[in-house]
């Protein structure tokens, strides 16, 4: 090949590989570049949660609730790095002023605890709240003006929710964030209830809730783990993955569902969660879950309140709806590229 060819085909090289540098994402990985998705820096390695499975993006799902001990629920979240959920007021539809926070480390998370400020909530009727993840910025303290929010697909990672005050909790948690395994039931994380009531499972119609596809019923009080027979005929005409709504109901008084649910800002106490059909009972897409606890989380269900899931980390309180996710990068494929690039040109030439 000529001197010419062969300074053409460096080029060539160094075209590629610094376009790869600049877009660490050619592969096709939405959502990374650089920090601002709570994902690795170029070059870095890809976070991946306590279980050793890999993580594709920032999220959280929260639900409305009554709150009766101070402490909001954030129903699931999944970090690309220590950071934060924090609780805001909301003025005007737009974002007002923290009222709780608490800290959260890297990984997957159930049952989040964030204990917000007291008088928060009025005595009468209810408020809309907002949950937002940040980031760490390495100090670890938070600070809503230093700590950057990280975000999903570009936008940043909230949820809203209803929140009213009651003598004891209500809420209903699942894990929104990969679905569960399923042969003919579904386990939900952890029921709180004021009152005697019922679980009731609908089948997602349009994201409402459907036909009743399976219940169960539940003392006062919080319950975790909690499973329900899913209706034969609905799921053996399910696809491979689909979704559920888990309604709270209370009692009729006389051991059956009440006609109307649980509200909070005239909508129901529910979550939306997906379901994975499996046919022989030994589905192996489990979930990796952390436990948010006062000290060290643990692996294996908590019988107390403070402790929701099934997985292991750390996520400490300290005092102070709806979901969003992002992606991770494949190391390496742009230098990869440049030497198929180079390959590929010399190949020509020869011919």
């Amino acid at each position: 090949m000529t001197r010419r060819g062969w300074v053409t085909a460096a080029w060539v090289a160094v075209f590629v590989l610094a376009l790869s540098l600049a877009h660490p994402g050619i592969a096709g990985a939405a959502g990374e570049s650089g920090s601002t998705d709570g994902a690795p820096l170029p070059g870095a390695t890809p976070a991946t949660d306590r279980s050793g499975g890999t993580l594709h993006g920032n999220h959280l799902t929260v639900g409305n609730q009554v709150v009766g001990d101070g402490r909001v629920l954030v129903e699931s979240a999944a970090l690309m790095s220590d950071g934060y959920v924090a609780i805001h007021r909301t003025e005007n539809g737009s974002r007002g002023a923290v009222v709780g926070h608490t800290h959260v480390s890297l990984g997957r998370h159930v049952g989040i605890e964030v204990p917000i400020e007291p008088g928060v909530l009025p005595e009468e009727g209810s408020v809309t709240l907002r949950a937002v993840l940040y980031g760490d910025d390495g100090d670890g303290e938070f600070d809503p003006e230093s700590d950057r929010t990280l975000r999903s697909f570009g936008s940043e990672t909230e949820g809203t929710f209803s929140a009213r005050a009651g003598e004891g909790s209500v809420a209903v948690l699942a894990d929104g964030l990969q679905g569960q395994p399923s042969t003919g039931s579904v386990t939900l994380d952890r029921v709180e209830l004021d009152r005697p009531g019922h679980v009731v499972l609908h089948a997602d119609r349009d994201l409402e809730p459907g036909a009743v596809v399976g219940r169960t019923a539940l003392d006062a009080g919080t319950h975790h783990n909690v499973t329900v027979e899913l209706d034969d005929e609905f799921f053996a005409d399910q696809d491979e993955r689909f979704h559920l709504w888990a309604v709270l109901y209370p009692d009729d008084g006389d051991g059956g569902v009440a006609a109307d649910p649980i509200t909070v800002g005239g909508d129901p106490v529910a979550s939306r969660f997906p379901v994975l059909r499996v046919d022989d009972g030994n589905g192996t897409t489990g979930v990796g879950v952390n436990t948010p606890g006062s000290t060290v989380a643990v692996s294996t269900p908590d019988p107390t309140p403070s402790a929701t899931t099934r997985e292991a980390a750390t996520a400490t309180p300290t005092a102070g709806g709806s979901s969003g996710s992002g992606g991770l990068p494949l190391p390496g494929f742009g230098a990869a590229l440049a030497v198929l690039a180079v390959l590929g040109y010399l190949l020509v030439r020869r011919r």
